[in-house]
């Protein structure tokens, strides 16, 4: 998929996608795998912010050695290594999303096209992957039916829109990355923004894939 005109004309600095990271080493090298064909295309930074044990660092390091990493103590929730990535991003616009999701195609250009023509705040729709069994669905459905890329587009100031498929324009980055840092999720970042003037729009066709196949056990636990 071509970049959409305008982001070749108005992003003046390399872009950057973050990926939050607190899960198995196997689900954050699909999700980079996932990105790097886009990566390429777009020159778009790669910055992890990782929970994990201290003993993966050099492993993660050694592996993507292109990546910005930030790593911290295992135990750190999504809204902190939502900050974390978010502060150590430093191109415009910044996507972002999760370890346990995958790209879908187009999904980077998509959102960077969107802020190109001069949206603030973009989040795309979630999908979850074809052929997911009934743990997999209710899992999805739990955690971003809500997000759905197929529901229809809300007529409301601040829409439903998750962010672990978002991207933002910089100048509004170090304040999501304090919020973040301090714990704040999607819906209090977004209302903030939101009575600040910035524009949220819902772009369905950006879709992340949720991908994770859950064990019954390992559901429960979460």
């Amino acid at each position: 998929m071509s970049v959409p005109g305008p982001l070749a004309a108005a992003t003046v600095s390399r872009p950057s996608v973050v990926i939050a990271s607190a899960g198995r080493l196997e689900l954050l090298w699909r999700a980079v795998e996932a990105l790097e064909p886009e990566r390429a295309r777009t020159g778009a930074q790669l910055v992890i912010a990782r929970s994990a044990p201290l003993e993966q660092e050099a492993q993660v390091r050694e592996r993507l050695r292109d990546a910005t990493i930030v790593w911290t103590a295992p135990g750190a929730g999504i809204p902190r290594l939502r900050g974390l990535g978010l502060a150590a991003a430093t191109g415009d616009p910044v996507a972002i999303t999760e370890d346990h999701l995958v790209a879908g195609e187009g999904w980077l250009e998509q959102l960077f096209g969107r802020v190109a023509e001069g949206v603030d705040i973009v989040g795309g729709g979630m999908q979850n992957r074809v052929g997911s069994n009934a743990i997999s669905w209710a899992a999805y459905l739990s955690d971003y039916g809500f997000y759905s890329y197929s529901r229809p587009t809300s007529a409301a100031a601040v829409p439903l829109l998750t962010m672990a498929n978002m991207a933002y324009r910089k100048r509004d980055v170090p304040r999501i990355a304090e919020w973040c840092s301090e714990g704040a999720w999607e819906n209090v970042v977004h209302d903030r923004l939101a009575a600040e003037g910035r524009s949220l729009t819902f772009a369905p066709e950006a879709r992340i894939i949720h991908d994770h196949r859950y064990r019954f056990g390992e559901f429960l636990k979460n």
